[in-house]
């Protein structure tokens, strides 16, 4: 399956870091349902291979090292989101953000949905405002894929056409990748996704630098794409 997922970006470049790999099996232990086992040659959330950097990433510690809140409510979610605290994970129906020392989102892992999140537009527009002039709230998990509008799931991004001759990240390429999560689970399949949110060595804002991005569709797990926060 994986060798049929659409290449609708183009493919990770060697500078890339690794994604925490502890915590992707960590949350994939729990989010297999009961009595599960992974299929012979499958790996659904196996190893990111190891890209070489000419920065070194940031990488986070393992997910047992990080407390861990749960929220049964967008609402609560999105209060505790207004003060982040430092290396924390946050669990919302079947998707994790960790924060990082900043306590800004460093990874989303975790399984989208076809349920839209509530959206505040106020509180969208203004954390694009704290960004850049051509930036906009840029969810990291879509509104659209249950990804809820809060300071955790929401940061500066691109979302204005910039002249570089390519359509702006929110609407362009970031889009499309949005746009096979929803093919996806539209066709009933098991979809996970994982977001590495990257942040360069001399950045200490919250605006990401770029994200490293994979899907694990049925089993199979896609190449990773890289979109950078241009």
């Amino acid at each position: 399956m994986s060798q049929q997922l659409p290449s609708v970006l183009a493919d990770i470049p060697a500078e890339v870091g690794t994604v925490v790999d502890t915590a992707i099996a960590d949350l994939d232990r729990l989010l297999r349902p009961p009595g599960e086992s992974t299929a012979a040659g499958a790996s659904p959330l196996a190893a990111v291979p190891v890209f070489e950097r000419r920065d070194p990433p940031q990488a986070p510690s393992a997910a047992g090292q990080h407390p861990l809140i749960e929220f049964a409510t967008e609402a609560e979610f999105k209060v505790a989101a207004e003060n982040p605290e430092p290396n924390t994970r946050y669990r919302y129906r079947d998707v994790e953000w960790t924060t990082d020392e900043l306590g800004r989102t460093i990874s989303v892992i975790g399984k989208p949905s076809l349920t839209r999140a509530t959206r505040d537009k106020r509180l969208q527009a203004q954390i694009g405002r704290e960004g850049r002039p051509t930036d906009v709230g840029f969810h990291l998990l879509g509104h659209a894929l249950g990804g809820p509008t809060n300071r955790i799931n929401v940061v500066s991004g691109n979302g204005v056409r910039i002249d570089d001759g390519l359509a702006n990240l929110n609407q362009g390429a970031y889009a499309k990748f949005e746009k096979e999560i929803r093919k996806q689970l539209a066709a009933g399949r098991d979809v996970r996704v994982e977001i590495r949110v990257v942040y360069g060595p001399r950045n200490s804002t919250t605006r990401p630098d770029e994200f490293v991005a994979r899907l694990t569709v049925d089993g199979d797990r896609s190449r990773p794409y890289r979109f950078v926060n241009k």
